[in-house]
């Protein structure tokens, strides 16, 4: 493969300050310099193909650390009640089979690259999401979700997700890595936790989840009951209570050992300064997912509350039924309004920290030498602190191959 040497007006490589009038030069997919156009020399870019974006920022690509792109054919859900939403959501997938998930996943691929993320943290009720994305370009850690009701239910659920999880691994190619979800605290029993915490320390994963996410879940821990109770019966579950009350999700599963350095724990709506130095103490991934956290609880995590800590959070858009899309963008910019940061600060936020927690940050997230030359351009952007105001990028690379190019452009 020839070497490609991309130039454009702006360069935010992330891992430095923004380049203006820069260049990549790309060889085998690879980036193997990165600077301004001056600081090549004529035989370093001689025989390369030269693509021209002119008056554009180049970006690396976007990361979205919390999807369900099983769920991309269901459409927004109309309602503001958590309990009613996860049952909307039980209700309409109900009677979907195999090719209409597969489809689903599809439709979520497709938006996910048209909005310049190339890589996701996904939560699989199924099981088929990572199939399905192993035959693209895009990158993926896709958590298989688990719930339980007590501890021999654990066990047995647990038992399922080790031969589903195998059954996987011999059909994936290597842009997939499994990973494990415990759905929540109040939907999955703490010994289904540990069996998950033991697992995936000795397997060096991952594992997804959603945290002190709504009101309902906050009073079930404090009170011992609330709506969530509802929703456990609906789908005719027993009645459980947390084992401790008179806490936080987050204190409660801090006091049952259960926080693990593995964990990237999503919404965070209600979480308290206690809470946040608690994950912080564990090294837990934080991740907001900001139009679907004011969609379905008017509150968000702000950034404010982190500012003090070693967090670094992370900006997702969870699924299409709480926001109607998953253009990450959108968050972005939702995000950016509602609290103060540096737009390369921002930026952050949806490439490198989502990229370390998902532990791809050897090959996306920043644009330096030795990784993927995988990056996004948006055109006519008059500034940098302005990149993420186009409402989807003109081109996106992946391995320094287009898989999104709307954009003309010349040597």
């Amino acid at each position: 493969m020839a070497k490609q040497f991309y130039k454009a007006k702006y360069l935010l490589p992330v891992c430095r300050p923004v380049i203006e009038n820069a260049g990549i030069l790309v060889e085998e997919g690879k980036i193997i310099q990165v600077g301004k156009i001056e600081d090549f020399l004529n035989h370093e870019i001689e025989n390369a193909e030269v693509v021209d974006f002119e008056e554009s920022i180049i970006l690396p690509g976007l990361v979205n650390a919390h999807t369900h792109l099983e769920y991309s054919a269901l459409g927004k859900l109309t309602t503001k009640s958590m309990i009613d939403f996860l049952w909307q959501t039980i209700e309409q997938t109900a009677g979907w089979n195999e090719n209409k998930i597969r489809d689903s996943v599809k439709t979520g691929i497709k938006q996910s690259l048209d909005c310049g993320v190339v890589a996701v943290g996904d939560i699989s009720r199924w099981g088929i999401s990572p199939l399905v994305i192993s035959d693209y370009t895009l990158l993926a850690d896709v958590a298989l979700e688990a719930f339980s009701y007590d501890a021999k239910s654990s066990e047995k659920v647990f038992e399922l997700l080790i031969n589903k999880i195998e059954y996987i691994k011999g059909k994936t190619r290597d842009n997939v890595r499994l990973s494990i979800s415990p759905h929540s605290p109040y939907n999955s029993d703490p010994r289904l936790w540990e069996l998950m915490i033991d697992y995936s320390t000795s397997n060096d994963m991952l594992i997804h989840t959603h945290l002190a996410e709504s009101l309902e879940e906050k009073n079930w821990f404090e009170f011992g009951s609330s709506e969530i109770d509802n929703l456990h019966s609906l789908i005719n579950w027993p009645k459980i209570t947390p084992q401790i009350t008179s806490m936080s999700p987050v204190e409660y599963l801090s006091t049952m050992q259960l926080l693990s350095p593995n964990l990237l724990a999503a919404h965070l709506c209600f979480a308290s300064s206690r809470d946040l130095e608690l994950l912080e103490d564990q090294n837990v991934a934080v991740i907001v997912c900001p139009r679907s956290n004011l969609a379905l609880h008017n509150k968000m995590l702000e950034y404010s509350l982190l500012k003090s800590l070693k967090i670094k959070p992370i900006l997702a858009t969870d699924s299409i039924g709480s926001t109607g899309n998953i253009n990450l963008l959108e968050d972005v910019r939702l995000y950016s309004s509602k609290n103060v940061i540096g737009f390369e600060e921002l930026a952050k936020l949806v490439t490198i920290y989502p990229a370390k927690a998902l532990r791809l940050d050897d090959k996306i997230g920043t644009l330096e030498n030795g990784k993927q030359a995988t990056f996004i351009v948006f055109e006519n952007v008059d500034e940098p602190a302005n990149w993420f105001y186009p409402t989807k990028p003109s081109a996106v690379y992946i391995n320094g191959e287009p898989v999104v190019n709307k954009v003309s452009t010349k040597g």
